[in-house]
């Protein structure tokens, strides 16, 4: 028995193969096949040898999860343990203010435009906190037909974030429910892309068009129209008359597969009767009152908890790998022309210098 099977073209195998091809995956041999970008493997969930191979074909750790596909949602408890605490919600909140203030010191923008960063940092950090890996990382870049362009955001495991944007000095007049128009600077046109790079070959990348541009409603259609999960996702940024952050936030509510419509029901009722995150946070409450509020009738658990921060990663190092990559004619234009260069992290703007030696040591790499 080959330990795997390798398939070219699906559309050239025959009955008989397939009748071969079913034998050998029950008995633990992968089947390797093509998809539309990369080569993926097969394996049957419930044979313990098939699961072995995976993770010896992928030289991956047994302690990292796998992607089970299975044909529905009643097959979920075949394969894996549903506890009660997370059969029906989960629910992530996050107190953002400071991380925003640090992205507000660094990139001075605009209220209108330092909100929906803002926004768009808390979702992404929310999003973030749920992948296992170490490594694993989320970039979302909300492009807009408003005057503030692309806004960036790039998090890992941790929920530590970074962003940036195009322009950060529009400036709109107060909407009438005195609040920032924060759709008018994103638009409404446009589209957000959700790129995550879980250390497989090729990242996943999903997108969707924008609704509102008003950020939560534009995840909250995100997360369900790319990832088919349902949620309520609520942001919010109140910035100072002198720029400064008071107070930042948000949530997002995920329902599982297994929640019943009584307590979708009764979490809609609660968000409809929400005070804005912002309002909450003025009255004092902390991400766990926000949980209870979110929950409220149907109990909640604290399961963990964690700070986050404003956090830029770059380094010399990157910006010489980020050099190299343009190509060695761009270098020796850099060089030719001034005999050095600076770079500036988009994040942090942070100046990296290359001087004549150092871009002559690029050239000959």
């Amino acid at each position: 028995m080959e330990k795997y099977i390798k398939i070219d073209r699906i559309s050239d195998i025959s009955d008989d193969k397939w009748t071969l091809l079913s034998q050998e995956i029950k008995k633990g041999s992968l089947i390797i096949y093509p998809t539309d970008t990369v080569y993926g493997l097969g394996a049957v969930i419930t044979n313990e040898q098939s699961i072995n191979n995976v993770y010896l074909a992928k030289s991956r750790s047994f302690s990292s999860p796998l992607i089970a596909l299975l044909s529905s949602v009643d097959k979920v408890e075949e394969v894996a343990n549903v506890s009660d605490k997370n059969r029906e919600l989960s629910v992530f909140v996050a107190k953002t203010t400071d991380m925003v203030n640090t992205m507000r010191s660094i990139h001075n923008p605009t209220p209108v435009v330092c909100a929906a960063i803002g926004r768009s940092m808390t979702a992404t950090s929310i999003m973030a906190v749920g992948m296992k890996g170490e490594k694993d990382k989320i970039t979302t870049i909300i492009k807009g037909d408003g005057p503030v362009g692309n806004i960036t955001c790039v998090s890992n495991h941790t929920g530590n974030v970074k962003a940036c944007a195009t322009n950060y000095n529009v400036d709109l007049p107060i909407r009438d429910n005195n609040k920032l128009d924060v759709g008018g600077a994103v638009g409404v046109n446009g589209s957000l892309t959700v790129i995550k790079d879980l250390g497989l070959k090729e990242p996943y990348i999903g997108n969707c068009q924008l609704i509102s541009g008003e950020i939560a409603e534009d995840y909250t259609n995100y997360l369900l129209t790319s990832e088919q999960i349902r949620s309520a996702v609520g942001l919010g940024v109140l910035v100072d008359v002198d720029y400064t952050v008071i107070h930042s936030g948000g949530f997002i509510v995920y329902v599982m597969p297994f929640a019943d419509e009584d307590t979708i029901s009764r979490v809609e009722n609660n968000i409809n009767y929400l005070s804005s995150v912002t309002d909450m946070m003025k009255e004092g409450k902390s991400p766990e009152d926000i949980a209870d509020i979110l929950l409220s009738g149907l109990g909640c658990e604290v399961l963990s908890k964690r700070q986050i921060s404003y956090e830029c990663d770059c380094s010399k190092d990157r910006i010489e790998k980020a050099l190299i990559s343009l190509g060695k004619k761009e270098i020796e234009k850099m060089y030719n022309e001034d005999k050095k260069v600076e770079v500036q992290c988009h994040f942090c703007n942070k100046k990296y210098n290359f001087d004549e030696k150092e871009l002559m040591s690029l050239i000959k790499k």
